[in-house]
């Protein structure tokens, strides 16, 4: 139990690492248990000038339950963001930084669904989505000693998707298309690390 909350907790950590100016940023996590949830991540940032970053980040996340006849989803994100910080980005002068960022994510989603079914049963066979998502973030970023930092995030973003999804009804598979808009958010935690 204690091993699975220490690994439950890396689940909302990224590690990054620092060259001067230029950031490379990633996460890795896989939780093998009955619940196999995974994430992998990797992303660069670059200061534009001592007030303006720019990144792009890449996500793979997803959970698979299908040895347990349970379902599976898996979610690839593309994320490019501009970051407006507080104060100049300089360790020397400011430990500690706030920002404002906005961004772009296009993410698709494939869901499997899982469950014992009936012969006759009509159901879900997949659904997938795609999505545009824009938003605004808010951070905070802190360097707790000469080399390592920690920084967290959080804001809204809002959603729109396209869906498909296919059924099986009546022993026949019927597709279903669907377009949405929904409210949703962005959060994560940075911890990371200089190189120079």
């Amino acid at each position: 139990m204690k091993k699975l909350l220490i690994l439950s907790s890396f689940l909302c950590l990224n590690l990054s690492v620092f060259a001067q100016k230029d950031n490379i940023k990633g996460r890795f996590l896989v939780l093998p248990t009955n619940l196999f949830a995974y994430a992998f991540g990797a992303a660069y940032e670059s200061q534009i000038n001592p007030r303006v970053s720019a990144q792009l980040s890449m996500n793979f996340y997803g959970i698979d339950m299908q040895n347990t006849d349970g379902g599976a989803t898996a979610v690839v994100s593309i994320i490019p963001e501009a970051r407006w910080w507080t104060k100049p980005v300089d360790l020397e002068k400011n430990k500690n930084l706030f920002f404002v960022g906005a961004f772009l994510e296009f993410a698709k989603t494939q869901d499997t669904p899982g469950g014992e079914r009936e012969l006759n049963d009509d159901y879900l066979i997949s659904k997938r989505e795609h999505a545009f998502n824009p938003g605004l973030i808010l951070g905070y970023k802190v360097w707790f000693s000469k080399k390592w930092f920690f920084e967290t995030y959080a804001g809204p973003k809002y959603r729109f998707f396209q869906e498909k999804s296919d059924f099986k009804r009546m022993a026949e598979t019927v597709s279903e298309k669907r377009n949405g808009n929904q409210l949703g958010y962005r959060v994560g935690l940075n911890v990371g690390v200089i190189l120079k």
